[in-house]
């Protein structure tokens, strides 16, 4: 019983550690850029159009592979 209380405790421990490790010993400010809400903004659609646009080609990609499976398929049964 005792050994278990231990292990809680010491996860506890640890847990807190890791939290200190990631905490931010100053500001953040220093770190982020210096660009008005509107760049912002404009980076973060572009980013999105640029994913959208992935996944939509490997979709396509996927089901045009799919299609030519099928038809393999339907060949090599005939």
């Amino acid at each position: 019983m005792k050994r278990h209380n231990w292990d809680k405790q010491l996860r506890t421990i640890f847990a807190a550690g890791s939290v200190m490790e990631v905490w931010p010993m100053g500001n953040y400010d220093e770190f982020i850029p210096d660009s008005s809400q509107e760049n912002s903004f404009g980076t973060y659609w572009s980013n999105v159009h640029s994913y959208l646009n992935t996944a939509i080609t490997h979709y396509e990609q996927s089901q045009r592979n799919r299609s030519v499976k099928v038809l393999d398929d339907v060949r090599t049964a005939s």
